[in-house]
């Protein structure tokens, strides 16, 4: 089996980690990331292939980086993770069927998207069926950026996978009714699992841009002043928590209105809620989306907290610390 390197192409930055995993532990061997512009990615296409080439060289670069083979993800809106029921049963079946059902499920031309699928059980002649879907331009685009550097892209996961494998690596696996959201710079990802299973993912376009923006506007400030006060790093006279409220509303209302489309006319029970990536730890957001939101409970998860790092990259590390969800659990793929 190939030991890949997780590369995580993020609207904010770009993050590259070399990981061991053992019965006992997760260890980071190696780990690089710069940041981006923001208009270098703009939901989920590439807006300047020069300036994430560069960046992704300098990566691999500083940080001496040497194995090319690479697990990357795809997110946006060109992406479709979809649960359904197939009249079928064994992959062969299930695929086939698929193929001549595929309008019925994708809304996209078949030549047009690259598409995989998992069964997730079997019963009485039926199948349930996890399928992802995504759109050859946008796959094709990252992997021809990415060999043209010299590197073998050979894992293309969704992002919302990667934060599952990597949530399940560390504290098992997810049992009951949990919705994972996922914030990053433009949008937050919001899944739904069920019992290990995906059933839902939707990109909700609200994410750590949105709070800087706020800031900029309120206080009078450019966005790099913003995103210092943002981040801890500049003071300010002003309470964030209350700049913040109607943003906070804003996705929290668009999280509820993601957990009744799925609850339908069926009662619901959400065991947990799970923040990550890196607008996760905008401040004042854990604790509003624990009073609004209806969880037994809602958690942060910084994957930094429970791995192994030699001492020189703990301070980058920990500077990361949620926004490296995605990355680690494409760094825990394997291939043949």
């Amino acid at each position: 089996m190939k030991k890949l390197i997780g590369l995580d192409i993020g609207s904010y930055s770009v993050k590259a980690v070399d990981i061991k995993v053992s019965s006992k532990d997760i260890e980071i061997k190696n780990f690089g990331h710069d940041l981006l512009s923001r208009e270098s990615i703009v939901e989920g296409e590439i807006m300047d292939t020069n300036l994430i080439e560069e960046v992704i060289r300098t990566v691999f670069t500083r940080r001496k980086i040497k194995n090319k083979n690479l697990s990357i993800s795809i997110s946006g809106r060109n992406l479709i993770l979809k649960s359904v029921q197939i009249d079928a049963v064994g992959e062969e079946k299930v695929r086939n069927t698929l193929e001549y059902e595929f309008p019925n499920h994708i809304p996209y031309e078949r030549d047009d998207i690259y598409y995989d699928f998992s069964i997730v059980s079997e019963e009485g002649g039926r199948s349930d069926v996890l399928i992802a879907a995504a759109k050859k331009e946008v796959v094709n685009s990252r992997v021809n950026l990415l060999k043209s550097l010299g590197l073998v892209p050979l894992a293309v996961d969704t992002a919302a996978m990667a934060i599952q494998n990597a949530y399940e690596a560390i504290h098992g696996p997810i049992t009951g009714t949990v919705f994972i959201a996922d914030i990053g710079a433009e949008k937050t990802s919001f899944s739904i699992i069920v019992n290990g299973v995906p059933k839902f993912v939707r990109e909700i376009p609200v994410g750590g841009n949105h709070y800087t923006d706020v800031i900029a506007k309120e206080l009078g400030v450019n966005y790099e002043v913003a995103e210092r006060i943002k981040l801890g790093e500049e003071k300010s006279d002003s309470s964030l928590e209350e700049l913040f409220d109607a943003t906070n509303q804003n996705l929290s209302n668009q999280m509820k209105r993601s957990l009744e489309y799925i609850k339908g006319n069926a009662p619901l029970m959400i065991n947990k809620g799970v923040l990550t990536g890196g607008g996760a730890l905008t401040p004042g957001l854990l604790d509003f989306l624990r009073g609004e939101m209806e969880a037994a409970e809602i958690e942060l998860f910084n994957p930094v907290e429970f791995v192994k790092a030699p001492a020189d990259l703990l301070p980058e590390l920990q500077k990361v610390g949620p926004a490296l969800s995605v990355c680690i659990g494409l760094a825990m793929r394997k291939v043949k």
